[in-house]
């Protein structure tokens, strides 16, 4: 069975880094998700996103590295997750297993 197509992706990034995965994306005819800090409300990455999520203050610890805003925000979008650059590092691995579960609750086999 092939595996699901992707659809929406949220990009847990910012800046140029992001921008080079939206434009993949469009290539690839996949929606984007940007999330953003306070700070980055009017970034490049935000404004060519085909979504936007706020996901808190400006501090990456408290925003762009807290897990579970990236898993609400992918939930609330439908979004799959993509960390192109690991900003995360080992907390992508915790998204990764937080989504699989997530989705296995939703959706059982």
């Amino acid at each position: 069975m092939p595996s699901p197509r992707i659809r929406k992706i949220l990009i847990a990034n910012r800046g140029e880094i992001a921008c080079r995965v939206i434009r993949a994306c469009r290539e690839l005819d996949i929606a984007t998700v940007a999330v953003y800090s306070d700070a980055d409300r009017e970034a490049v990455h935000v404004r060519m996103a085909d979504q936007a999520v706020p996901i808190g203050p400006p501090p990456a610890r408290d925003s762009y590295l807290v897990v579970e805003k990236l898993i609400q925000a992918s939930i609330r979008t439908g979004a799959d997750f993509d960390d192109a650059t690991s900003v995360l590092k080992d907390a992508t691995y915790a998204v990764r297993v937080g989504m699989w579960t997530y989705r296995c609750e939703m959706k059982p086999f």
